[in-house]
């Protein structure tokens, strides 16, 4: 782990759980790609729409912008890209684990809050499990392999399909929590190398 992703995988934690995937995923171009959206292996990238020069393949309107992927020649990946990109999913998949945590405290049926079902609670300590996972193998102070990161995005992807069907409804609504969701996975299909798929 080098000293800049030290200092700065935390802070796209933070401002990801805090503020939202798009602010985030300015916050890692700015860091690691300011010059262009940074592509993948695939030859995709996944940037704020303020960065692309037109050419989107498809656009992701979310809560705090729009999102969007783009098809071109893989490039280089700048230092510490892919670990940059954990830190974020996993502050996306924790706000997701508090917006379903406030919508479950809200709501009643039998008497009681869904929150105190054995089953919402058992899907909730899965999520959580998985998120608390991923952040031991990103705090460790030995290097990341490309089979720690591929193995901490299927625990985020895994944690967040969970965590939007705890939802209803309400998590598969475009621009909601689960389209989030949907957008931090775009991350993963983008930046995973090919060994670590």
């Amino acid at each position: 782990m080098t000293g800049r992703i030290r200092e700065l995988g935390p802070l796209l934690r933070g401002r990801a759980r805090q503020e939202g995937l798009v602010p985030a995923l300015a916050g890692l171009h700015a860091a690691l790609s300011p010059r262009a959206p940074h592509h993948g292996p695939t030859g995709f990238a996944v940037a704020p729409a303020e960065l692309a020069d037109g050419g989107a393949e498809r656009t992701e309107r979310l809560p705090g912008g729009e999102v969007v992927v783009l098809r071109g020649e893989p490039g280089a990946e700048p230092e510490d890209w892919g670990e940059a990109v954990v830190w974020l999913r996993l502050g996306c998949s924790e706000a997701l684990r508090e917006t379903a945590v406030g919508h479950l405290g809200e709501r009643v049926s039998g008497g009681s809050a869904l929150l105190h079902r054995q089953l919402v609670r058992a899907q909730l300590a899965d999520a959580l499990t998985g998120q608390l996972e991923v952040r031991a193998v990103l705090d460790r102070p030995e290097p990341r392999t490309a089979a720690d990161l591929a193995h901490a995005h299927d625990r985020l992807s895994a944690a967040d399909r969970g965590l939007a069907r705890l939802l209803g409804a309400s998590g598969y609504l475009l621009g909601g929590p689960g389209h989030v969701a949907d957008v931090s996975a775009l991350l993963a299909a983008a930046y995973a190398h090919p060994e670590e798929s």
